[in-house]
């Protein structure tokens, strides 16, 4: 009988023992898996850093180039200004002379000079209206393409600002790991 205490005994204190190890196993289960879920919500929230400071520098190249393009499309606009201004003398200029040869109260030699002259403010128009042309398409272009980036700006504004939302949750969810794994 005292053999059967004792072996149930033993076999008590064992069945402890081994209880004991399988809970000491299952709470250092839980405690890798809470630190593998710590790491991966650190990796997370460097990930959502990393984007982060992704879109800023977007930001700030597109803020840039935006800037830019507003800066040359005022310059642009104002030369096409002065060159307009500048073609409206020299149209003048160009009908009063075609006057001045209409009326023909000029002998022949001032006639000629005259038409010659008429001529150089003619393909000085067509050289003026070409350059005018052509600075049109360029404020034309700068202007679309400060839209554009006016556009893009207003978009990556918007992605920053939900992107730094996730972080300070990505944050609080790093906080509560932490304390989870500590527990």
């Amino acid at each position: 009988m005292i053999y059967t205490y004792s072996l149930i005994a033993i076999i008590g204190i064992c069945l402890i023992i081994f209880l004991l190890l399988i809970f000491q196993r299952r709470r250092e289960d839980e405690k890798k898996r809470k630190e593998i879920e710590l790491l991966t919500a650190k990796s997370q929230l460097d990930s959502v850093r990393d984007n982060l400071n992704r879109l800023r520098k977007n930001l700030y190249e597109v803020e840039n180039r935006f800037n830019d393009d507003r800066f040359y499309h005022n310059a642009k606009k104002e030369e096409l200004i002065q060159l307009v201004k500048k073609l409206k003398e020299v149209e003048e200029e160009r009908d009063n002379l075609k006057k001045t040869i209409e009326e023909g109260a000029v002998d022949e030699k001032a006639l000629n000079l005259l038409e010659n002259r008429y001529k150089l403010i003619q393909g000085q128009l067509e050289e003026m209206g070409d350059k005018a042309k052509e600075l049109q398409d360029e404020v034309t272009r700068r202007e679309q393409s400060a839209k554009e980036n006016e556009q893009k700006f207003k978009l990556l504004g918007t992605q920053i600002s939900q992107t730094e939302r996730e972080l300070e949750q990505q944050k609080e969810i790093v906080k509560i790991k932490e304390t989870r794994t500590r527990d």
